[in-house]
């Protein structure tokens, strides 16, 4: 069976297609899976060893970091996003893939991404990660 993804636009159409077979067995390279904490997050165990774009508090008063990923958060920030893609994006999550299946896509993507300093990612004040994105 294969996902695919189809993007239109006005002047091109492209179709990524990932064989099942092939997402399930395929290496990606530098990719290992992170630990979670027994609550099920992320944690940072790098805490000022980042640039730091903003540490905010929001109105019910929990404390949030905001910092742009680097080399060694490579791992984490394609975990968090392998792990959250099916329930925000419309498109993937009526394709309903395995976790797995969406690391052919999301390891080059990131990749790409942490090499010009384009992720995001908050951490709450214990350090856990809660969100990740990209900078315009």
């Amino acid at each position: 069976m294969f996902i695919k993804i189809v993007l239109r636009s006005r002047l091109s159409l492209s179709a990524i297609s990932i064989s099942r077979g092939y997402a399930s067995t395929a290496g990606w390279g530098r990719f290992t899976k992170p630990a979670k904490s027994v609550d099920g997050f992320y944690i940072d165990t790098r805490q000022g060893q980042r640039q730091v774009l903003k540490d905010w508090v929001s109105r019910n008063g929990h404390k949030y970091r905001f910092e742009v990923a680097d080399d060694t958060d490579f791992d984490m920030a394609t975990a968090f996003w392998a792990e959250t893609f099916n329930k925000t994006s419309n498109i993937v999550e009526k394709l309903n893939p395995e976790e797995h299946e969406l690391y052919p896509v999301l390891v080059p993507m990131a990749e790409f991404m942490i090499a010009q300093r384009n992720i995001i990612i908050c951490f709450d004040e214990g350090g856990r990660l809660v969100g990740t994105g990209v900078e315009k």
